[in-house]
Order: C-alpha cells, then sequence, then structure tokens
C-alpha cells in the first residue's frame, strides 16, 4: 500500500513528465555535489528542470504520462531532466557537461514522446535552437521575394535609363 508522501512524489512527477516537451534520462553516479549544483544552474538557465528520484516512482509516472519506453534506462543511480521549452539546449548542456566532466552520462532522452539514445543523443545536441529555426525559416521565405522585388527594379531602372538615354539622344541631334 503506497503512502501519501509516495502518492504526492507520483503524482508531482506524472505531472512534470506530461508537461515536458523533452526528458533526459541520466546516470549521475560519480557527480560532485559542485558538479551538480553547477549542471543544475546550467540547465535552470535552459528553463530545464533536474531531479533524482526513486526510479520505481519514476516508472509509476513515467507510464501514467504515457512514456512505456523509459523502463529499461530506470536502472541504477537516475536522474531527470525536463525540459518545458526547446529540447537542443537541454541536450547541449547535459552532452557538453558529460564531456567535460564525464557525468552526468546519458542514457536516453525522449522529444515529444520520441525515444532518442547512443548516437542520435548526439545529433540531438547539434539541433540548433528553436530561435535560430525560426530566423532560417524566414530568411528561406523572404529570399525569394527579395530576389523578386530585386528583379523588378532592375527592370525599372534599366526602363528608365533606356528612356533617359533616347531622351538625351534626341535633344542632342536636334
Amino acid at each position: 500500500m503506497p503512502n501519501k508522501q509516495k502518492a504526492d512524489q507520483v503524482a508531482a512527477l506524472t505531472e512534470r513528465f506530461q508537461h515536458a516537451a523533452s526528458v533526459a534520462v541520466t546516470d549521475y553516479s560519480g557527480l560532485t555535489v559542485e558538479k551538480a549544483t553547477l549542471l543544475r544552474k546550467e540547465l535552470r538557465q535552459k528553463n530545464v528542470g533536474y531531479l533524482v528520484a526513486k526510479n520505481t516512482l519514476l516508472k509509476i509516472a513515467a507510464h501514467q504520462a504515457g512514456l512505456k519506453d523509459i523502463d529499461s534506462y530506470l536502472t541504477g543511480p537516475t536522474a531527470i531532466a525536463f525540459g518545458t521549452e526547446d529540447p537542443g539546449p537541454m541536450a547541449k548542456v547535459l552532452f557538453d557537461f558529460g564531456r567535460t566532466s564525464e557525468k552526468p552520462k546519458i542514457k536516453a532522452i525522449f522529444i515529444e514522446g520520441r525515444l532518442y539514445t547512443g548516437a542520435e543523443i548526439e545529433r540531438v545536441t547539434k539541433l540548433p535552437g528553436r530561435e535560430q529555426l525560426l530566423s532560417q525559416l524566414i530568411g528561406n521565405i523572404i529570399a525569394p521575394l527579395q530576389n523578386f522585388v530585386f528583379t523588378l527594379n532592375a527592370v525599372t531602372r534599366d526602363f528608365v535609363g533606356t528612356v533617359e538615354a533616347l531622351k538625351e539622344k534626341q535633344s542632342k541631334s536636334q
């Protein structure tokens, strides 16, 4: 029979899983308190929560939130990062931090319910941020329009230049 405290923890974790756009499962064993604090600070700057909870509670909460593939990654010392916005920066912070201090090791990343593991995780870390993607999209939409306007301006400029040249030629011949 679960006690009230565990039921409350599961409810809070379920809510975090449901509201997260991305979830990273990490192995934090060997991470010192100083480095864990630094990692949390870096993640907080990217609007990412990072917490440690019992694997059984995490499994229950993940199942209630609809993440069925997470069970095999919830073994050993596990910490979860919950990102509510863009998954790229979260993955990049975890990956870069793990590369410099060898911990935490990313076991898996779930982005909107899809599982990424192994080499796919590194590809996720190289994704551009939401702002950069939006600016690229806008640039791709605007570029053909700008070319069209420049072409129209060139035609008009050439036409006016031709008319001016004819006008000068006629004024010289008179």
